[in-house]
């Protein structure tokens, strides 16, 4: 009767250790968003949904990489006066992250905080949206659309 008891009290102590490294928190920094970027993130919905160009093109790194959305999609650089001119697009292109389509927009609009699955070292990204930390804090540096 011992010898059985035993590998159900030694499975029973796995089990419970399993649970309790679920339940430790991660450390500072690891997998979670600078707060930085949650405060640069707020202030960057904020313009967009207020339709704020300059507010947006202030801060957005230039000159400004569109990509197309397949691999061998040639990157293109756009100055301020472009970007201005395309924002609307990119507000409209489809994320691609659920079967029905979706906008740019409407993703912006409800990722109300970034996760820790938004964020990887100095930059994050929301959707095809990149952004990065710069010299000059964060930054919209990069563009992902169908061509």
């Amino acid at each position: 009767m011992k010898q059985a008891a035993m590998p159900i009290i030694l499975r029973l102590l796995v089990f419970v250790g399993l649970l309790g490294l679920q339940s430790i928190p991660a450390r500072a920094g690891e997998d979670a968003c600078p707060e930085t970027a949650q405060q640069y993130w707020q202030k960057f919905r904020a313009s967009v949904h207020q339709s704020n160009l300059i507010a947006i093109t202030d801060v957005s790194y230039f000159p400004f990489v569109i990509h197309g959305t397949l691999d061998d999609s040639e990157k293109r650089s756009v100055d301020r006066e472009e970007f201005i001119k395309i924002f609307p697009a990119l507000l409209e292109a489809d994320p691609g992250l659920s079967p029905a389509a979706t906008t740019m927009k409407s993703l912006v609009e409800t990722t109300l905080r970034l996760t820790p699955s938004h964020c990887k070292a100095n930059q994050f990204r929301v959707g095809d949206w990149v952004f990065h930390l710069t010299s000059e804090g964060w930054r919209f540096v990069e563009a992902y659309i169908d061509n």
